[in-house]
């Protein structure tokens, strides 16, 4: 089931984790981290090969008003796709982010998570017409450590209701964007944001680095996780 197809949900943005595909997850490890970290998601849908490894998975906060869907890719048209990418992260990045895509440059496997917004049907959401899975409350004296000082800010998207495909003109163009334009659009769409909380999409990217030891990229905007 793809959220694409569900009114309730608006596509808001892509992002990559990149790594060696030796490091694919098991589906089972994926769920058992999503069940220790996230605290109370559904999952709506998941799908693994015959040798337990991860190939889909598709995760609801119904608290965050957010969804992913997370999809697996591997091969010489990844490992090319990551190196044209990497080449236009580099410019303007620290050390530190050098050294990172200088790592991925060898990486033939990615993760594409789609991070969508409940938009609509909010007393509705609570009743899904398949089997899923419930996690219970993650425990009051517990406490996670943030996957990185960054600020998740969410950048405004389109609209349009199409599966995320890899433009490198397009990355280039976003990377290059002029910084009073991001301002007027972001200043247009707050509104609308207000309600997304990303804190399921930065949990989710920790957990899928952390079991591939891969990066986490936002390519739109160029900004290393």
């Amino acid at each position: 089931m793809s959220l694409f197809s569900d009114e309730r949900y608006t596509w808001r943005e892509t992002y990559f984790v990149l790594f060696d595909p030796a490091m694919r997850p098991r589906l089972s490890d994926v769920r058992r981290e999503l069940r220790h970290v996230a605290g109370t998601l559904t999952i709506l849908d998941n799908k693994a090969e015959p040798n337990g490894n991860l190939a889909s998975m598709t995760v609801a906060s119904y608290e965050d008003h957010a969804a992913l869907e997370i999809a697996y890719h591997e091969g010489n048209n990844v490992h090319s796709e990551i190196s044209l990418l990497t080449e236009l992260l580099e410019k303007g990045s620290t050390q530190k982010e050098k050294e990172q895509l200088h790592n991925a440059k060898k990486y033939h496997a990615k993760f594409e998570i789609l991070h969508f917004e409940q938009t609509a049907g909010t007393s509705e959401f609570k009743i899904v017409k398949m089997p899923v899975l419930q996690f219970a409350p993650r425990e009051k004296n517990k406490t996670t450590q943030p996957f990185s000082n960054r600020n998740y800010s969410d950048k405004p998207a389109s609209n349009q209701k199409q599966h995320f495909h890899f433009d490198p003109n397009s990355y280039e163009n976003c990377i290059a964007n002029d910084a009073d334009a991001d301002e007027k659009e972001n200043s247009e769409d707050s509104a609308e944001f207000e309600r997304i909380d990303p804190n399921m999409l930065v949990f989710v990217l920790e957990i899928l680095c952390r079991l591939t030891k891969g990066i986490a990229i936002d390519p739109a905007s160029g900004v290393i996780i």
